[in-house]
């Protein structure tokens, strides 16, 4: 292919992770993809492990999110942001968490998240235990979101389904709610955002109790 370039290469293999997922991914099928030889890609990515981490950097450039003037709208944008973009690449959040954060646009982000708390006045220690403990949620509701087997219009069919598994007479509670479920008053689905707020006024509380 005239005119390779890395970015060319990078944006092909988040096309083809997306479509087949990262395990499925590999230099030679790349290549393909590409229609030059494998050996081309070496002139600008080192190997898979190089290429998934260039993976990573355009993944977490998609994530940076707007100063909303506060510690706590920004926070919940950036949540919101890294819930949505990890969503759209179901296979990143895996690396993105198993990774020395080494590239720019990883450092970056940390870097924004952990001054938008100092500034706000957290000390560094709170600001490091807040900013994991969110990160912490992001990830597991994402990771559980993707692999969930049931999507969100199948949650009232599927309770019909496995309600006879659940005796009301040994396990009332969670009976009841699988025919909240099944009957439609509750629709079962557990929403990003309000668990995240959740996790947000919690570091609030601890935050301002430390002030005191």
């Amino acid at each position: 292919m005239a005119g390779l370039t890395k970015q060319k290469i990078v944006d092909k293999a988040l096309k083809l992770a997306d479509q087949h997922g990262l395990d499925q991914l590999s230099m030679r099928k790349l290549a393909d993809a590409l229609n030059v030889k494998a050996m081309s890609l070496y002139n600008h990515i080192q190997n898979k492990e190089a290429l998934v981490d260039a993976l990573v950097e355009a993944v977490v450039a998609k994530m940076h999110w707007q100063d909303q003037g506060n510690w706590y709208d920004s926070m919940m944008q950036r949540g919101q942001l890294a819930h949505d973009v990890l969503m759209n690449h179901p296979w990143a959040a895996h690396p993105l968490v198993s990774r020395i954060n080494t590239g720019d646009e990883r450092l970056l982000y940390v870097n924004n998240t952990i001054g938008a708390l100092v500034d706000a006045g957290f000390d560094y220690a709170t600001a490091d235990h807040a900013w994991n403990t969110m990160d912490s949620f992001i990830y597991g509701y994402t990771q559980q979101a993707i692999n969930f087997p049931f999507a969100p219009e199948e949650y009232a069919q599927s309770a019909k389904d496995y309600v006879h598994m659940i005796p009301k007479e040994r396990l009332p509670y969670l009976h009841q709610m699988t025919v909240e479920v099944m009957e439609q008053r509750h629709s079962g689905i557990n929403e990003f955002e309000w668990g995240f707020k959740l996790v947000l006024d919690g570091i609030q509380t601890r935050w301002q109790e430390s002030q005191r």
